[in-house]
């Protein structure tokens, strides 16, 4: 297994990576000055542990020579001794960790960023079927460049050995793997239908066909042996499925949901009741161990978005141990936090689904409060449904200005409780003035003098049983300074005036709208921005209706995956306009389920940069440009698929083999209602 990768070379050629494969995993340093850090403090590290460690050790070692994952070495080439140690895994089964801390802190810093589970939250669609694969000690699969190994070294009973494979640990171990498996998983987005998301070696395939899915999880299956890695066939579910496990959760995709995976559950439940004995008895417990539970909870925001909320207590006890102590210290935790406790063993005990579909806002709820009082509206279509007003006791007018406004929304929700259930509401958009509380509502989370306000707006919209978005209103001093803080990602840059009309014309459509813009790079009279009043009818689109609207969309590209999913949910007709980067998560969808699609040209010939992007230097998303209609009407996205499938099918084939248009090359175009159209090379709308 170790550096099994590089035995495919021939196969990792056709991909243009056998290069990157040959040569392996590198140690980049930050300097020189880091290598000589490493050479001063150059000791032996010797293996610490119990006799049972010790021999679990000798078996794994054992196992690692075998498999050519390491490899002896000698005592003079060593150039840095990691520690190693043994962890015995949950289901019994032991782990050999290498302790690359101090190794880490020598090596160069790289931005990368793994695919997540809020990227699947986006990209999963209710009724779709998943998949699930798992790869066998994916790293270890490649090698380590020969002059990086002296310093993968480690000792155990007078014995020095080195990784010859990609250890785990090092900071550029995963950017090094998600490097590799970038191209592979390029190629399997723009050769079939599939929606397909990595995170390191645990991969999610969805698709709405279940037999489709299947067919085509066989071919993934098939194109990573055929690279040379190995499935870990008990960790997969190869059968279609709509309840998968992926990154730790259970995502119900029949009804669009994610809760705790049981397995989890059971861990979580047990680390629970250990503290809830702990807290009670005042038996003393490491800092240490208070962080790793607080992070184990705190990862359980998708589904309990207010976990922050029941984590203030402990973890402002656990800074304050931290801080006077130090992190290598005991703690007893304070009893103040120990309904925090329970409310967590509730929540993991009953373990309700979260619900991934956000609804569209049914009705409008504005609040404002004043030392004297508070009051507030609500709307439906514009048009108002009622009124609620009180006043405050001498205590509460004597409190801060965001305690009353965090305090008015529990109220006014309170008073307004009838009526939304009257309404049938699930849904209720939110307003307020006050940024602190409109931060703290989005984030659930506050300052200990505000948590438990905070607390109470929470488990009155939990009582509801309704969804929230809340938003700020115009009219704080620095609404203008954070709407330009997000100006990069509204995008400074446009389509030029002309490719826009011409762009109209020939297809013509008249869109109503324009999302996303700004005042000075609106191309309609009607727009949204980030920015009040410059003209806008709103700000903040994605917590808008877009319905009764043919909106032209052109997002910065982060925020696609989040503009699909609300086209999706508000189930409208849409322009956008995108760049084509084959392999992006968002790439499968608009490629294989436009409506129709034009190629308008190059991105430096036909838009056009802001002056803060000429200012700064920046550079607009580079590539060709397309535009693309998205047709979720109820009836019309099955015609849409089934347009791009009749184009698709092969005669005399039983089953659905889908053909890459490339319409990366010029001699083709994308598809225009499901047909495939010649175009002269030189041809774009950009020089029609």
């Amino acid at each position: 297994m170790g550096g099994k990768t590089a035995k495919y070379l021939e196969q990792w050629e056709t991909i243009n990576m056998k290069d990157f494969i040959q040569y392996g995993f590198t140690l980049q340093w930050k300097d020189d000055l880091n290598i000589n850090n490493l050479q001063r403090q150059l000791r032996i590290m010797k293996f610490r542990g119990t006799e049972e460690d010790a021999k679990e050790y000798k078996i794994m070692l054992e196992e690692e020579l075998k498999e050519n994952i390491v490899i002896p070495i000698g005592k003079e080439k060593i150039k840095w001794y990691n520690p190693t140690i043994m962890i015995k895994k949950a289901n019994g089964k032991w782990r050999k960790i290498l302790d690359v801390q101090t190794l880490n802190k020598q090596i160069a810093d790289f931005h990368f960023k793994m695919h997540d589970s809020n990227e699947v939250k986006q990209t999963i669609r209710l009724g779709n079927c998943g998949t699930s694969l798992d790869l066998t000690s994916v790293f270890h699969h490649l090698i380590v460049q020969t002059e990086s190994q002296p310093y993968l070294a480690f000792e155990i009973q007078n014995n020095q050995y080195t990784y010859r494979a990609m250890p785990f640990g090092t900071k550029h171990s995963p950017i090094y793997f998600a490097t590799a498996m970038e191209p592979i998983l390029q190629q399997i987005r723009m050769k079939t239908e599939i929606r397909i998301i990595n995170y390191v070696y645990d991969i999610l395939l969805l698709h709405q066909n279940k037999e489709y899915l299947k067919n085509m999880t066989q071919k993934v299956i098939e194109t990573l042996i055929y690279f040379g890695f190995t499935m870990n066939t008990e960790k997969s579910e190869t059968e279609s499925n709509q309840t998968v496990i992926f990154l730790g959760w259970e995502w119900n995709l029949a009804n669009a949901t994610v809760k705790t995976k049981p397995k989890k559950r059971v861990i979580l439940l047990h680390d629970l009741y250990n503290m809830r004995r702990w807290i009670k008895t005042g038996t003393e417990i490491t800092v240490k161990q208070t962080a790793k539970l607080i992070g184990k909870l705190n990862y359980l925001k998708l589904q309990f978005q207010e976990a922050s909320l029941f984590l203030n207590t402990m973890n402002h006890q656990k800074a304050q141990a931290a801080r006077q102590r130090g992190w290598n210290t005991t703690m007893i935790i304070n009893k103040t936090a120990i309904s925090d406790i329970y409310w967590w063993i509730a929540k993991l005990k009953a373990n309700i689904p979260a619900q991934l579909i956000q609804i569209p806002p049914q009705m409008t709820m504005t609040t404002d409060a004043a030392p004297s009082g508070w009051g507030s509206t609500l709307e439906k279509e514009q048009e108002m449904v009622a009124i609620a007003h009180g006043t405050w006791n001498k205590r509460q007018a004597k409190l801060t200005s965001n305690y009353r406004e965090i305090r008015a929304i529990t109220q006014v929700l309170r008073s307004f409780a009838k009526t939304l259930k009257n309404l049938r509401i699930q849904s209720l958009a939110i307003r307020s003035d006050n940024s602190t509380a409109v931060f703290d509502i989005k984030k659930w989370g506050a300052s200990t003098s505000l948590i438990k306000e905070i607390k109470q707006v929470h488990q009155t919209i939990e009582k509801l049983g309704i969804q929230i978005q809340i938003t700020h209103l115009p009219g704080v001093k620095n609404e203008i300074a954070d709407a330009l803080s997000r100006l990069s990602r509204a995008g400074d840059y446009k389509l030029k005036e002309k490719i826009f009309k011409q762009t109209c014309l020939q297809l013509n459509l008249n869109p109503t709208i324009d999302l996303f813009s700004q005042h000075f790079n609106n191309l309609l009279p009607r727009f949204m921005s980030t920015i009040r009043g410059h003209g806008e009818i709103a700000i903040d689109a994605l917590n808008q209706t877009w319905k009764m609207e043919l909106p032209w969309i052109h997002p910065t590209i982060p925020l696609l995956p989040a503009v699909l999913k609300k086209i999706r949910e508000e189930q409208i007709e849409a322009m956008i306009i995108a760049p084509l980067w084959p392999g992006q998560i968002w790439y499968t969808e608009l490629v294989n389920e436009n409506a129709r699609s034009l190629m308008l040209g190059w991105s430096n010939e036909i838009l056009e940069p802001g002056t803060s992007l000429i200012k700064k230097n920046l550079k607009i998303p580079p590539g060709k440009i397309c535009y693309f209609l998205m047709d979720r009407r109820p009836g019309r996205e099955e015609d849409s698929r089934e347009r791009f499938l009749n184009t698709k099918r092969i005669q005399g084939s039983n089953r659905y083999d889908l053909i890459w248009v490339k319409i990366q090359y010029p001699k083709k175009i994308l598809l225009r209602y499901g047909k495939t159209q010649e175009m002269d090379p030189n041809q774009s709308l950009h020089n029609t």
